[in-house]
């Protein structure tokens, strides 16, 4: 009982002593015909990170058809750091593995991928998530989630992302289908980018 009552002093002691130690950094006057102190100012700034300019991808098989050849779109995006001038990118798939699946149906689904590259260097792909057999990725490595860096601009203040301020291109990639052609409907999945601060 004594031990752990001696534990607990010496916790306690070193608790207050940090405590006075934080409190102590200013510098207090002193008795006489005037007095002189000092105080610091200080203001923290958390990193800061900001992901816009994203759009929805969509293809129309009337006039776009899966079986006669992949399908490509890509557009570019805005990214922001008040860090350094680069971020890092998770992408992930809320089906799980980087696949279209058919609404309100049974049908196999559409695999597909999402590149990134930055727009310095637009044609160099930095990175992709998801796969299909085509891709330079194993057949069974779907999911993938990694990080990337990209630059970063200044944050423009709103939700528009001016040509100025884009710094990543993002391109979707749904490969040819080389067996029988998908059921009729909407096959669909959500694509989540969050930048982290380096």
């Amino acid at each position: 009982m004594k031990l752990l009552q001696d534990v607990q002093k010496v916790a306690l002691a070193v608790a207050v002593c940090a405590v006075t130690t934080g409190a102590m950094a200013a510098t207090q006057g002193t008795v006489g015909s005037t007095s002189e102190g000092e105080f610091d100012v200080t203001y923290n700034q958390g990193a800061e990170v900001r992901i816009w300019g994203l759009q929805d991808v969509s293809f129309d098989g009337d006039d776009e058809d899966v079986t006669a050849g992949a399908l490509t779109q890509s557009y570019d995006f805005c990214s922001f750091s008040n860090n350094t001038n680069e971020v890092l990118y998770d992408v992930a798939s809320a089906n799980g593995d980087f696949t279209l699946a058919l609404v309100g149906g049974e049908s196999d689904p559409l695999p597909y991928r999402v590149a990134l590259a930055d727009l310095s260097s637009p044609d160099t792909v930095l990175d992709t998530w998801g796969n299909d057999a085509a891709s330079e990725l194993d057949s069974g490595a779907q999911g993938y989630s990694r990080y990337e860096t990209q630059q970063v601009t200044a944050n423009d203040g709103n939700n528009v992302c001016a040509a100025a301020n884009q710094t990543t291109r993002l391109t979707v990639t749904v490969p040819q289908v080389t067996g029988p052609a998908p059921s009729d409907g909407a096959y669909t999945d959500t694509v989540t980018i969050t930048v982290r601060p380096i």
